[in-house]
């Protein structure tokens, strides 16, 4: 559980932070590639998920994609240190995913949510 909060925490504060430094239309599309890397690193954490040829190819073509978007202006409309933080907000989202489902299993889903939301508030707010 307290994994689960440290990960909602701190993909607050890398997407409140990130937007700060990126424009939103670069912060969206880089937030919005956290299903690729649950779909990566559910491989590592549950064993029933386990990544074949097709999933890579489709992994590796999403993320070209996204490559793809931004290559032309790289540069444009946002800083790398803002790109950088929404593509650990989105791993941060990744991990939390994955987290809170094993978490789920042991716990109700609602007192789950909630002692996350009140941790990383407070931790935030501090």
């Amino acid at each position: 559980m307290s994994l689960a909060t440290l990960f909602y925490m701190l993909l607050q504060g890398f997407t409140h932070t990130g937007f700060n430094h990126t424009s939103a239309a670069r912060g969206i599309v880089l937030l919005n590639t956290t299903p690729l890397f649950v779909a990566a690193l559910a491989h590592f954490v549950a064993p029933q998920e386990l990544l074949n040829a097709i999933k890579l190819v489709g992994i590796a073509l999403a993320f070209a994609g996204v490559y793809a978007i931004f290559a032309r202006s790289f540069d444009a409309g946002g800083t790398r240190l803002g790109d950088l933080l929404m593509l650990s907000a989105a791993l941060s989202w990744s991990l939390h995913t994955l987290v809170t489902k094993r978490a789920t299993q042991r716990m109700d889903s609602g007192s789950l949510m909630l002692v996350q939301f009140l941790g990383a508030g407070m931790a935030l707010h501090c």
